[in-house]
């Protein structure tokens, strides 16, 4: 560790004890500004403070900026980040696609099935005194009774996904 040449002052102390020119500047600070030493020293804490915030910000922005040093460069690597992106859109639009088609698929085997099974029960339903209006009647029921189950549940899933 190298040693100051500047001596520090015994006589004066701030807190802590300044170098000796230090103590000339401080007082001609005072002087000029009319303000007690604790306010000028707060204020050069402040200045040196920032100054400091402003040099690693730099060092950052220098560190950052000397991977692509040109505008040419970043605007490159900006272009590179967006056709990714556009690449990722397009993959995901495509796999709502599939499911989209996947889920209709499922909801007209779903319906051809109901559909068959009550057309299957409608000879039974009719024996026992219901007429053709009346089956179709019980189908939409049954219909509604499902719909009302499957929108629950969506917003029930839907409520623990906020949470």
């Amino acid at each position: 560790m190298r040693k100051s040449k500047r001596p520090i002052s015994r006589s004066k102390m701030y807190g802590f004890n300044p170098w000796v020119d230090q103590i000339d500047q401080v007082n001609l600070l005072v002087s000029q500004s009319g303000e007690t030493e604790s306010t000028v020293l707060r204020r050069l804490l402040d200045e040196a403070l920032t100054a400091r915030r402003r040099k690693m910000m730099d060092e950052e922005l220098k560190a950052a900026g000397s991977e692509g040093s040109t505008v040419a460069d970043s605007l490159q690597r900006i272009e590179v980040l967006l056709t990714r992106l556009l690449q990722q859109g397009d993959t995901s639009y495509r796999m709502h696609d599939v499911a989209l088609a996947l889920v209709q698929e499922t909801l007209a085997e779903a319906r051809a099935g109901r559909n068959l099974i009550w057309k299957q029960m409608a000879p039974a339903l009719k024996e026992q005194g219901l007429n053709a209006k009346q089956v179709a009647q019980k189908f939409e029921e049954d219909t509604d009774q499902a719909k009302d189950f499957a929108y629950g549940a969506a917003q029930d899933l839907k409520k623990q996904q906020e949470q």
